[in-house]
């Protein structure tokens, strides 16, 4: 009898060989001018649609601009966005059908990707971005950030799919950023840049990776250190926490139980690491890998460190990509 734990881990090496050959595709999407309550009204109606399964959501600059794209598990990646804008940090919902997205402007959007509609989220002006879905698909996180003359500042924020209302979320010295729900929905980490003074060599910036219980409780740092942690991200049984630091000297992919214990280090070897994303069965972790000057898509088996590059625009077609999200 095979498991269940198998199974998952099938389906995911059957997504990642379809998508070794991926073909592009011209899809794009733009707003039918319908008001942004209606168009979430539709939204919502169509929840549950379209199957999740084997999806990896991104970012890639194709000719010139950042648009968002989705590689299924037949291997083509299909163009959700075509806009002056940049689109950034896209999240696909936990049943995987919806994303959303922030855009170089500041904006937070979300789209159906059943009917491919979109629709802003109805949020004052100013800069968000990272936005991350809730365990029941109700709500998203998102980073709020403040700039002045000297200074930046960064604190999380909450938007409700069902008032259409936002409330801040969480808020601490330092400028907090990536935020991820535990699978659970019972817990939050996130990043948070703070100066630090260094004898004989001024002030550097450290990141530190921070655990927000929602069911009481302050805030605690996960790990201690002198180095940039960050972008972190769950593994599917809530048990593991995958993200990139250089606290090796180099940007890689590390890995630490979520009560901080049992930390190793995932990759190595030149080039930076980042954006980590973990399959839907916790096999494998899909990351942005520099090289050469571009940043490309690439999967790495957990147990066996097995590393594998994604060509989602076909082997001969290079181009940046980042901001990977796995469903």
């Amino acid at each position: 009898m095979t498991g269940r734990g198998e199974q998952r881990r099938g389906a995911d090496d059957r997504f990642l060989s379809s998508a070794l050959a991926g073909t592009p595709s011209g899809q794009t999407t733009k707003n039918d001018g319908l008001p942004h309550s209606k168009i979430f009204l539709l939204l919502l109606i169509a929840i549950g649609t379209v199957s999740g399964a084997d999806r990896i959501a991104f970012v890639a600059n194709l000719d010139g601009n950042w648009d968002l794209f989705v590689v299924e598990s037949q291997g083509r990646a299909q163009r959700l966005t075509e806009t002056p804008l940049d689109e950034r940090a896209p999240a696909l919902s936990p049943r995987g059908s919806r994303v959303v997205y922030s855009t170089s402007d500041g904006a937070l959007w979300m789209l159906d990707l059943g009917t491919r509609r979109k629709a802003k989220l109805d949020l004052p002006a100013g800069h968000y971005n990272h936005p991350r879905w809730s365990a029941d698909e109700q709500s998203v996180v998102y980073a709020t950030y403040t700039y002045s003359k000297d200074s930046e500042d960064a604190d999380l924020a909450q938007y409700s799919f069902s008032g259409q209302k936002s409330r801040p979320f969480l808020t601490q010295p330092g400028v907090q950023d990536y935020p991820a729900w535990s699978p659970a929905g019972d817990r939050l980490i996130y990043s948070t840049s703070v100066p630090i003074a260094m004898w004989g060599q001024g002030t550097a910036v450290v990141q530190q990776l921070w655990v927000a219980s929602l069911t009481g409780g302050r805030p605690r740092t996960l790990l201690d250190a002198i180095a940039k942690d960050t972008e972190p991200a769950w593994s599917p049984d809530g048990r593991t926490i995958a993200f990139s630091s250089d606290r090796s000297g180099n940007f890689e992919l590390w890995l630490v139980d979520a009560d901080g214990r049992n930390l190793r280090r995932l990759t190595q070897g030149p080039g930076a690491k980042s954006h980590p994303a973990w399959s839907p069965g916790g096999d494998s972790i899909a990351y942005v890998a520099a090289d050469g000057g571009k940043t490309e898509l690439a999967v790495i088996d957990v147990r066996s460190r097995t590393v594998r590059t994604l060509s989602p625009f076909g082997a001969d077609r290079r181009c940046d990509i980042r901001d990977p999200d796995w469903r």
